[in-house]
């Protein structure tokens, strides 16, 4: 399916400089500045019964709240923002929608329909123990999502007969953290409470969810407040809320990008086969080198700094050490096969890194072998977050049509791009 980019005014330019802006280009991405349901994950279910709501949910990065609602304000002006709490944005349509609602963002990590709020005596969280209060609103919520479940008239008898899927997301663990350390599941017991007392053969927390699968989401706010939602699994989902800040950093790893370049993997379920070759434009100290190389992927590293020990033992790793806009071709010559993935993570504006792939495109060998990108791009300005549609039409210029856009749990001020031929 193609998604077309309408043309948007691009940012002013200086009087000393002429900025060239081509026509935007149709566009196969998601989690990015269009984000739309393929048909063939759509007609897979269709949403009947009370599975409607006027509001979307949107979880975001703690912080950028403010920023979050102004990119949904340019992209979807029939949103109106209407409740916000850190890292957890609601907007109200002007009509009924279902779980396959349309949202654009690159900003939003979830998204799906808000159904329903439910909160409870902060005193019944006094105690560990799965008191009286507790266990109630557990029963409760568990009935309200068999009533929903049930209401959806259009499921097929296989579906039926398979429990629906939860995934919970907790607004505590979309903070991120120092490398040094992680956050604690808050695991609160409402939580504990549902999975006490939940009919297996009804729901199934955290499973794995395929395209086309109906997804109800247990956004936890606080021990005492959480929201149900709904959406309708497609690329454009996590298959399962990503865990990444609930893990300490292996005490091998260099650096956070370990986790960054698992979640980027994880996100646009890429399986790079034993013996890939890769090259990484600013690895040093070599956190994603690291985690590519325990993949069994040949990685070579463009970095002036230095690289850490643990991945300096790697025979398949090879350092270059030197600015990447000196890098020559005969460099990339390292291993047997070409380099089929580029990745970057650099502290530089977009454009600038940028003007990276644009060298190491025109230097490499065969580059039409190249099968993708990589890239962590920096919003040390958060007023970039209103360009990001040229940055991926600029990717799509490289031949690159199949474009993730997604700021990722792991991410700080900054948003990944993986972009595919």
């Amino acid at each position: 399916m193609s998604i077309i980019i309408k043309p948007k005014t691009p940012p002013a330019a200086s009087p000393a400089s002429t900025t060239v802006v081509k026509p935007i280009k149709p566009v196969n991405y998601s989690r990015s500045t269009l984000v739309e349901v393929p048909p063939e994950a759509s007609q897979k279910r269709e949403i009947k019964g009370n599975l409607k709501s006027p509001f979307i949910f949107s979880l975001c990065q703690p912080g950028a709240e403010k920023v979050h609602k102004e990119e949904i304000k340019n992209i979807h002006p029939e949103y109106h923002s209407a409740y916000q709490r850190p890292g957890f944005v609601t907007f109200k349509g002007t009509e009924m929608m279902g779980p396959d609602v349309r949202f654009e963002s690159t900003l939003s990590r979830t998204f799906g329909i808000s159904l329903k709020t439910v909160k409870f005596d902060p005193a019944a969280n006094a105690s560990t123990e799965l008191n009286d209060e507790i266990q109630q609103k557990a029963q409760e919520l568990i009935e309200e999502l068999t009533t929903i479940l049930k209401s959806n008239e259009a499921t097929s008898p296989a579906e039926k007969s398979a429990p629906a899927i939860v995934h919970v997301w907790d607004c505590a663990l979309t903070e991120v953290r120092d490398s040094s350390s992680h956050v604690a599941n808050l695991h609160s017991p409402l939580y504990d409470a549902l999975v006490h007392f939940n009919d297996r053969s009804l729901f199934s927390f955290q499973t794995h969810a395929t395209d086309g699968a109906l997804v109800f989401d247990l956004i936890v706010q606080s021990e005492n407040e959480v929201w149900i939602g709904a959406h309708l699994q497609s690329r454009f989902h996590y298959q399962t809320p990503p865990e990444y800040l609930t893990l300490p950093l292996p005490e091998k790893a260099p650096s956070r990008a370990y986790f960054k370049l698992l979640e980027s993997l994880d996100l646009a379920r890429i399986r790079m086969p034993f013996g890939t070759t890769a090259i990484e434009i600013g690895s040093s100290p070599g956190g994603a080198s690291l985690a590519l190389l325990e993949k069994g992927v040949n990685v070579i590293g463009i970095d002036p700094a230095e690289m850490d020990r643990v991945v300096l033992r790697f025979p398949e790793f090879s350092h270059v050490r030197r600015g990447v806009l000196n890098i020559e071709g005969h460099d990339l010559d390292v291993f047997d096969a070409p380099p089929e993935w580029i990745l970057l993570d650099m502290n530089v504006a977009p454009n600038t890194a940028l003007n990276s792939i644009d060298h190491i495109l025109s230097v490499i060998r065969r580059p039409e072998r190249t099968q993708g990108l990589i890239l962590t791009l920096k919003l040390n300005d958060w007023s970039y977050v209103s360009e990001i549609r040229f940055y991926l039409n600029r990717i799509y210029d490289y031949g690159f049509t199949d474009i993730v856009a997604k700021q990722l749990t792991t991410n700080r001020q900054e948003f990944c791009v993986v972009a595919r031929r």
